[in-house]
């Protein structure tokens, strides 16, 4: 039972951290955009 929790865990954990690597990943890119943007 305690190992099927730590897994449910483990899982919702892997998905925020992939969710939160998309979202800074895009953010990035957006700075980037707004930057290139500004330069030209």
């Amino acid at each position: 039972m305690m190992e099927l929790l730590s897994q449910r865990k483990w899982r919702k954990n892997k998905i925020s951290t992939f969710l939160f690597q998309k979202m800074s990943r895009q953010s990035i890119s957006y700075n980037n955009l707004q930057i290139i943007g500004s330069a030209s």
